[in-house]
């Protein structure tokens, strides 16, 4: 009877073994989840014990340690969910935690072995198209100039600084203002332009601001004829005509037009001011290319700027310098300009947010939306199949899978530059490696002495 018995309790005790060490072998896989041997079930019959039968593994999905990795392609999940992986070589899907991934020669995002990582694209609008999951590829041309069209100035005023008394104003002699910025702005062409503003206090709480481009003055007399520098009785075409702006007339040529009049209160804040008799917190008073003061309150809350860029094909761009956050104290001159103007950019890497939103950065410090990962989750995924390069494939068992963004639909969240380690406790498949060695050797011992027995009953016999 120890003949049949015990031959099942040492295919027990190997399958034992082979589980384990499969888990062991794997523990430095990125992504991979081990398995575990179910209970042995004990049968018996009449005559006594039967030995045992194998119910089989089950595949575990605990969640592996997250650790950060140089490779901003990298992924792990944090939380529920699987990649869903496109395999060229045989047209089929599979589903995987391992989240290494870099791009090939086409732009596409692959794994290691060249399978694709799928996902949602992007709209002609830069935003995610939620729907068809596809092949997610990221372009690594050259970014697109963005000309310069909105500014935003956070400013601090020093009420301490004198009135300047010095005038007309003149943007070559800083006797003729107080404090002055200056940042870049970008054309259409990408061309940076050294864009400066002045700030002249003219009275005690009130200042006037002028800006120029390219030390040219941003509001330049329109006239399409302009004095020869070289002979002031001739008239030669002026580079910064344009038909569709107008200009204050009454001012020589070159001189620039104010752009705005802050007023301040007692606290340092913009002022309460009367536009149509109707009262305005923090108001500031903007001047119009007349000259005058703009009377619908709609428009007094930006500065517009005409560019007036060297190149005169391009003069007609202009852009709003928001100044609203704006302080007067007795404290140094402080500015902090912020503007959504980029020059051309050489692609630089990839990235991914928390929600799976996938960045092309560009040396320009311009970013741009390429697509976002998606995860699947199924309703057993226990019982998905375990297949080649540490993947899985559906089964009837597992059902089929739902798709969704990271964070949506019970999924865990994506950490870029980061990998998930294996989901393996080395220190516990040691411990079942000695337990199921154990077994192995004690019942190798069994039908070792059932022998010896039968060997004295064949002797007995003779």
């Amino acid at each position: 009877m120890a003949f049949k018995i015990d031959p099942s309790v040492l295919n027990s005790a190997s399958l034992r073994l082979a589980v384990v060490g499969n888990n062991i072998s794997n523990s430095g896989v990125t992504g991979f989840k081990g398995s575990d041997f179910s209970d042995v079930l004990a049968s018996t019959s009449t005559g006594g014990g039967n030995g045992v039968r194998i119910a089989g593994s089950r595949q575990l999905f605990s969640q592996g340690t997250l650790q950060t990795s140089q490779n901003g392609l990298d992924m792990a999940i944090n939380g529920r969910g699987f990649y869903q992986i496109f395999r060229p070589s045989d047209n089929s899907i599979a589903y995987t935690r391992d989240g290494s991934f870099n791009l090939d020669k086409d732009g596409y995002i692959v794994n290691p072995t060249g399978d694709n990582l799928t996902g949602y694209g992007i709209d002609e609008a830069g935003e995610v198209e939620v729907g068809a999951v596809k092949n997610l590829q990221v372009s690594t041309a050259n970014s697109q100039p963005t000309p310069t069209s909105q500014a935003r100035m956070q400013l601090l005023l020093d009420s301490r600084l004198p009135v300047v008394t010095a005038t007309p104003f003149n943007p070559q002699d800083a006797k003729t203002y107080s404090s002055t910025t200056i940042t870049s702005i970008y054309d259409k062409q990408g061309t940076a332009h050294e864009f400066k503003t002045y700030y002249v206090k003219t009275a005690i709480g009130t200042w006037d601001v002028y800006g120029t481009t390219d030390g040219i003055a941003s509001n330049p007399n329109q006239t399409e004829k302009m004095p020869d520098p070289n002979d002031p009785k001739k008239q030669i075409a002026n580079p910064n005509y344009s038909p569709s702006l107008s200009y204050d007339n009454t001012k020589p040529y070159g001189a620039p037009l104010r752009g705005a009049t802050f007023s301040f209160n007692q606290a340092g804040e913009l002022a309460d001011q009367k536009v149509n008799n109707v009262t305005v917190p923090g108001l500031i008073t903007f001047l119009g290319n007349t000259g005058t003061a703009f009377s619908n309150i709609s428009t007094a809350t930006k500065i517009s700027f005409p560019i007036g860029y060297t190149d005169s094909s391009l003069n007609e761009a202009s852009f709003n310098l928001d100044v609203t956050q704006t302080a007067q104290y007795a404290s140094d001159f402080l500015a902090s300009t912020q503007q959504n103007g980029y020059p051309t950019g050489q692609f630089l890497n990839v990235t991914v947010d928390k929600e799976g939103t996938l960045f092309a950065n560009y040396s320009s410090g311009q970013s741009n939306r390429v697509g976002r990962v998606v995860l699947a989750t199924f309703p057993s995924e226990i019982n998905l199949a375990q297949d080649r390069n540490n993947q899985f494939v559906k089964t009837p068992a597992s059902g089929d899978p739902t798709i969704n963004s990271p964070g949506k639909g019970g999924t865990g969240q994506v950490l870029g530059g980061n990998i998930e380690t294996a989901g393996v406790d080395l220190t516990s498949e040691m411990i079942k490696l000695i337990s199921a060695q154990r077994t192995y050797q004690a019942n190798s011992e069994v039908v070792k002495r059932q022998d010896q027995v039968m060997q004295t009953i064949i002797g007995i016999g003779q």
